[in-house]
């Protein structure tokens, strides 16, 4: 439903009601088309008012239109109010009758995350100790709103968003300094960026590793732009091995089906002007051997 163009033809209709009749011309295409099936069950007629071809929406059953408003608004309300306390694909389906159409990005969307070295996220005096959860059952999970101070034993944690779940799972074999692990899973939700203003993570250093491919590579620029006038610094995980990775099993066809040569350009250019070696050694391997999944990575284990 059209929320806000229904509730003024709603408002339209009532003129109907208190007047006995409307100027067909006040009404849009839109509206027209949303009263035609009242003419053409009687509830109103349209009729000719003078040579000139103008005509009015005239009322016939007053009761019947009356009770088609109240049905009508009812549904109109029942929307609004679902817009207000509803997310993502619930309120898809009151909106278009499918859960998938439409958006289903919320910002209360949980996150998984493992902690080393004391790590611990704290809210209104409760704590969460993801060190612990992470040695006793291997993760933990948060709330992107509700926002949370983090504490570790250094002053400057590193964290790192993999985008991989089974690379998230051995993180800390493969990059060894990692204070705080957050697993992002395909494009990094724009809402994450937001926990980078928190106490602790606003003086954190942050290390993306993702597929070596062009949408890894659209989530660091993604992440480097919005994170460009705050006091956290990003960059690109590569780890020391890559250029042998690549030899052995990088994936030209990664290539082909996202048109990475289409933005090669694009990428060029952003590791020029923010003088970012690794974004341009990286670029350089993949030119030559084609893309790299990151679960490679853990072939350094």
């Amino acid at each position: 439903m059209k929320c806000d163009k229904h509730f003024k033809l709603m408002g339209k209709l009532e003129i109907v009601l208190a007047n006995g009749s409307i100027l067909k011309s006040a009404l849009n295409k839109y509206e027209y088309l949303c009263v035609t099936p009242l003419l053409q069950a009687g509830v109103t007629i349209r009729e000719s008012v003078n040579k000139r071809r103008s005509s009015i929406i005239k009322l016939v059953d007053g009761n019947s239109l009356r009770g088609y408003i109240d049905e009508q608004m009812s549904e109109i309300y029942k929307y609004r109010n679902a817009s207000e306390t509803m997310h993502g694909r619930a309120l898809n389906i009151v909106r278009n009758g499918n859960s998938k159409s439409g958006c289903s990005t919320v910002i209360e969307k949980p996150f998984f995350i493992r902690g080393f070295n004391g790590a611990a996220l704290s809210r209104n005096g409760v704590k969460l100790d993801i060190a612990s959860n992470t040695k006793k059952f291997g993760i933990a999970a948060f709330r992107i709103d509700l926002e949370s101070s983090l504490h570790t034993e250094c002053s400057n944690p590193t964290v790192v968003l993999v985008e991989n779940l089974e690379s998230f799972m051995y993180i800390e074999k493969v990059i060894p300094c990692v204070d705080v692990a957050i697993w992002y899973s395909g494009n990094i939700d724009a809402n994450l960026y937001g926990i980078f203003k928190w106490d602790g993570f606003n003086k954190s250093k942050v290390l993306i590793s993702p597929d070596y491919d062009k949408v890894g590579l659209n989530n660091y620029l993604s992440l480097r732009k919005a994170l460009y006038n705050s006091l956290v610094s990003a960059s690109l995980f590569i780890p020391n091995n890559l250029e042998e990775l690549m030899i052995s099993y990088s994936n030209k066809k990664l290539h082909t089906d996202q048109n990475f040569s289409d933005n090669l350009n694009k990428f060029v250019s952003f590791a020029n002007t923010y003088s970012d070696d690794k974004l341009m050694r990286v670029l350089q391997l993949m030119v030559k051997y084609g893309g790299l999944e990151q679960e490679a990575i853990q072939l350094n284990i």
